[in-house]
């Protein structure tokens, strides 16, 4: 399995709301790593690339570290 880069966001209401968090691992391995961290508190898995990043500075969200 190939080693990523993936970004996790969190959904209105949510206390990381406008944020997002990297990992760096599989797809599971962050997956896992997400879940370990902040419980099913988040929204959505992307990998972490330039539409990503396009997408990030679009919206307004921030890395979260």
């Amino acid at each position: 399995m190939s080693t990523n880069k993936f970004a996790f966001t969190f959904g209105v209401g949510q206390s990381g709301y406008g944020y997002y968090v990297v990992f760096t691992g599989t797809y599971d391995e962050c997956r896992h790593q997400m879940f370990e961290s902040f419980g099913p508190n988040w929204a959505f898995q992307y990998s972490y690339d330039e539409e990503f990043l396009r997408v990030a500075k679009k919206w307004g969200w921030k890395e979260l570290k």
